[in-house]
């Protein structure tokens, strides 16, 4: 009885799962955006510190900035330029910065270079005096970006993307005679962001581990919910087609027999009425748990109406599901049941009419259910009985309507 459950639980575990895998993901984006973020701004704050810091630092010989700012050579070999340039650049490396570089205002909003961090010769450098606007490079726009005292990210579509800070330089008498720029390349906290990102989904494996552990274990208890009688243990009766359906093709595809069985609880109207229906639902738990022991793994229990079952079985070339069905019987008649407001024991017996799909002369579901139907009548006779589905019953149940309507008939004339 296993394999229509497994199916309904591995359809609650991918639906679990594809629902986890979503809020994880947008878990994810949310938490992604807030670190890059935290990072970005972090490395604002601490570009904006070391562009105040190199500017306070400037500013402490500021007589020798301003007079190499003014020469009108601004010799790169100078003592100044080659000392201010090798500060530069160990602060550059210590920093992980991509750019260190003061600037002096030009006319027309126009900026020159006055000191590079970048090694003296280097392909990149630009030298003293140089308008950096139209040196060209990715240094020439960052120049759009100046403020007062500013860290922010810029977007440079073929250099990248890189945050930067500037910092005013001011003479003696508080005026600012230059700015200090530092840019910080956006793939120092791209790593930092990959690696958060790395522990993030090493811990997103580990809640979707644990997830699908707790929804394999309670998906047993969703489907039971779902799809099982809460008093018989039995599948609901809207299951019936399907579970039917599916031991046909597990019957063929195992080259086994398909036997459908109508179980009846014999005289159960009687015991609601005389001793109550909580101890009729008691006879039902009961006799549905005897018949369970007695079924196989594979078989199918559904709880058709009232005191009626229907069993799903599948036997073996050479078995005879007569004998299934009366040791099932047996079982039930062996059975007894308590009775605590009458302190004894009261034995039930049921009625099975079986009939058996034919793979040769296929029939639909409803015809399967009717012709076992058909031998249940034909056990209820008699009671205590199994009996298996013939054509002849066909014949009879005609005779019987036939019988059932010149009785309506007569009724009728008389009551005229």
């Amino acid at each position: 009885m296993g394999k229509y459950t497994n199916k309904a639980r591995i359809r609650i575990v991918i639906i679990a799962m594809v629902a986890m895998a979503v809020v994880l993901t947008a878990l994810h984006l949310i938490l992604l955006f807030l670190v890059r973020n935290a990072i970005e701004d972090q490395m604002v704050y601490s570009s904006q510190g070391t562009a105040l810091s190199i500017a306070r630092a400037i500013e402490k010989d500021i007589e020798r900035y301003i007079e190499f700012v003014e020469s009108t050579n601004k010799d790169y070999n100078s003592e100044y330029y080659v000392e201010m340039n090798s500060f530069f650049t160990d602060v550059k490396s210590v920093g992980d910065l991509s750019y260190i570089f003061t600037l002096s205002p030009m006319k027309n909003y126009r900026y020159e270079c006055i000191i590079d961090g970048v090694p003296i010769g280097s392909p990149d450098w630009i030298k003293p005096g140089e308008c950096i606007s139209e040196s060209g490079g990715r240094r020439s726009t960052f120049t759009s970006a100046i403020t007062y005292v500013h860290g922010e990210r810029v977007s440079l579509d073929e250099h990248g993307d890189f945050v930067l800070a500037f910092a005013p330089i001011k003479n003696t008498d508080g005026e600012i005679v230059g700015r200090v720029v530092i840019a910080i390349s956006s793939d120092n906290y791209k790593s930092s962001v990959n690696w958060i990102q790395g522990v993030l989904f090493i811990v997103y494996a580990f809640i979707l581990f644990f997830v699908l552990l707790l929804v394999r274990r309670l998906s047993g208890n969703m489907v039971e919910a779902m799809h099982k009688d809460k008093l018989t243990g039995a599948y609901t009766k809207r299951q019936y087609e399907s579970l039917i359906q599916t031991g046909i093709k597990e019957a063929i595809r195992n080259k086994q027999a398909l036997n459908i069985l109508i179980l009846d609880l014999d005289h159960f109207k009687k015991v609601n009425d005389v001793y109550g229906h909580p101890f009729g639902d008691k006879v039902l738990s009961e006799t549905s748990k005897a018949i369970m022991k007695s079924l196989r793994q594979g078989d199918y229990f559904i709880r058709y109406g009232g005191e009626e079952f229907i069993a799903v079985v599948k036997s073996n070339k050479g078995v005879n599901i007569v004998d299934i069905a009366n040791r099932i019987r047996l079982a039930v008649a062996d059975n007894t049941i308590y009775n605590k407001d009458l302190n004894n024991f009261h034995k039930v017996t049921i009625s099975i009419g079986i009939s058996i799909y034919d793979n040769e002369k296929k029939c639909s579901v409803s015809q399967l259910v009717s012709r076992a139907d058909k031998a249940l009548y034909d056990a209820k006779k008699e009671r205590n009985k199994v009996s298996l589905y013939s054509p002849e019953m066909e014949v009879a149940e005609s005779d019987k309507d036939d019988k059932d309507n010149k009785d309506d008939k007569g009724s009728k004339e008389e009551d005229s």
